[in-house]
């Protein structure tokens, strides 16, 4: 049953994308775009219409005018059904003048078609009984009299209140149903249908839609007014299987094709309706009843008129309530609104004075802040200086420390070689050895090997103490101008020079005696150097103090 669905989907919309889309929420949008595009088709049926006046119009003869009403009839049909009559008794009045016995009785048949559709029932069947079906020549003529037929005697079995009646009616409409089918071409899609409609009505609705199932390509190929015949049969299988969703997509399916044909005298949206106001879906089966009376009523379809407001009633009653408590309950969520927004400005003023309070006490806030963060960088400021001069005096003491040491061992040295030359020069004299002791004492050669001891030693210590001195100190030097001791270990006079400056002794007469040079002497070693220092010269002196010292 799904696949049936599917397949008038298919044949209803034209396009594969709808398989699969059994669903009613979309047939029903589907359907609700159809409605809103029904100016466009109803315009598009005038055109139609238009061309067939034309074609009236501009006959050459009677027979091309007989021919222009036929079309006339079919297109007013189901469009406005006084037009239709107007000119199916045309076409009967043309035939007649023509004097062809077969367009005679089309046109009889045309006026007893649209008496029918109008409910006149009797009229409609005082001319089907004067026509013989045997007397008609053709089987296109024949089939329009079973056609007939059975309408006529189809709406009079719906309507009849009389059961014997009734089923003498449905009868007569089987046996002409029956006559319908042998004038169809075997396994055309009409026959199929009428086949349908059968099984229905002698109670196979499965059948039904089997036969139905096997003609997707020729539904989807089929002009809308098929497909709408297709969707509505497959609608009553539905309904006589009590499937009432599946039935009420399929007349979904119907309604949409019969917008989409531009006609306005139909049953589906009808009978859609109902069902949706049975479902509670007020607002659709209001809309579609609306759409079918204003139809009905445009075209003067009294039968549809009558049957719309068997319903209308009770369906406008309800919408109209409905429309009622939905405007009470937008009155009461108005007055909910008003309360809410007012609520919200004095919650918003309230707010304000808030946040103003909250902006000074920020304000505030952010001003203690600045002071604190003030006080902090000084505090920090003051850590760093106390820092450095921490890292200085832990430096100075440590230098003291080393030294110290080694001034002691080096006077401890120095006692010993004393007194040991002491106790030389006293043995010398004992002995008598004046002359001997003489030259021990005037000898430069023992000064000087002492003082080359003392610069050695004062060497090693400094370089002990600053072990990358020479590198770090030729790194604020020109290229071209820096010092390279002549033996590891060992310091040329500018870099004593400069390691007495590292070690606090910056005066140069003080260096001068420490070196034994003249001041003038070290004046001359400082100035060179200093013109020799990469960037400021000036700053030379105080970037040296700081090679080694602690981060």
């Amino acid at each position: 049953m799904n696949r049936l669905l599917i397949t008038i989907a298919l044949a209803i919309y034209g396009i594969c994308a709808m398989r699969g889309a059994g669903n009613l929420d979309s047939l029903i949008r589907v359907l609700d775009q159809a409605i809103a595009d029904r100016p466009a088709y109803i315009a598009q049926h005038r055109r139609n219409i238009a061309l067939a006046r034309h074609r009236l119009e501009h006959s050459r003869d009677d027979l091309a005018r007989f021919k222009a009403l036929c079309d006339l009839h079919d297109l007013y049909q189901s469009f406005n059904t006084d037009s239709s009559l107007l000119y199916s008794r045309q076409s009967l009045e043309t035939a007649n003048r023509i004097g062809i016995d077969s367009l005679v009785q089309r046109g009889r048949l045309n006026v007893a078609n649209v008496l029918a559709t109008a409910g006149m029932y009797r009229e409609a069947i005082g001319i089907i009984d004067s026509i013989s079906p045997e007397s008609l020549p053709t089987n296109g003529l024949r089939r329009f009299y079973f056609h007939v037929n059975r309408t006529v005697y189809g709406l009079l079995a719906d309507y009849s209140i009389d059961p014997a009646s009734r089923q003498s009616y449905t009868q007569l409409t089987n046996s002409y149903r029956d006559s319908l089918i042998s004038t169809h071409t075997p396994g055309s899609l009409m026959t199929d249908i009428l086949r349908a409609d059968r099984m229905i009505a002698f109670g196979s609705p499965d059948s039904a839609i089997t036969v139905l199932l096997k003609r997707e390509a020729d539904i989807r190929d089929a002009g809308e007014h098929e497909r709408a015949i297709t969707a509505y049969t497959l609608a009553k299988a539905y309904e006589a299987l009590g499937d009432t969703q599946r039935q009420k997509e399929a007349l979904a399916m119907s309604a949409t094709a019969d917008m989409k044909s531009g006609v306005r005298e139909y049953l589906s949206l009808l009978e859609l309706a109902q069902l949706l106001y049975l479902d509670g879906d007020i607002d659709h089966a209001y809309r579609y009843l609306t759409t079918t009376l204003d139809d009905a009523a445009k075209c003067n379809a009294r039968l549809r008129v009558i049957q719309v407001n068997d319903i209308f009633p009770v369906v406008n009653q309800m919408y109209t309530a409905k429309i009622s408590d939905e405007s009470r309950r937008l009155r009461i969520t108005i007055l909910v609104v008003i309360i809410l927004v007012l609520a919200l400005i004095a919650l918003a003023w309230r707010l304000r004075r808030q946040m103003r309070k909250v902006s000074e006490a920020r304000a505030t806030l952010r001003n203690l802040n600045e002071e604190l963060r003030d006080a902090n960088n000084e505090l920090q400021a003051g850590n760093e200086r106390l820092s450095r001069a921490n890292q200085a005096i832990a430096e100075n003491s440590r230098l003291k420390t080393e030294y110290i040491a080694r001034y002691m061992n080096q006077c401890s040295s120095y006692i010993e070689r004393l007194d040991s030359q002491r106790k030389g020069i006293a043995r010398m004299l004992s002995l008598g050895r004046i002359g001997e002791a003489k030259r021990s004492v005037n000898s430069s050669a023992t000064v000087n090997a002492q003082l080359e001891e003392f610069y050695k030693e004062f060497d090693e210590a400094f370089l002990n103490l600053f072990p990358t001195f020479v590198d770090d100190f030729n790194s604020l030097l020109s290229p071209d101008w820096r010092i390279t001791p002549k033996a590891e270990g060992q310091l040329t006079t500018e870099l004593r020079i400069y390691a007495l400056i590292r070690l606090g002794i910056d005066d140069s007469n003080k260096i001068s005696k420490f070196l034994r040079y003249s001041v003038s002497t070290i004046y001359n070693y400082r100035t060179r150097i200093r013109n020799r220092a990469l960037g400021d010269r000036d700053l030379l002196e105080s970037k040296v103090m700081l090679i080694g010292r602690f981060d």
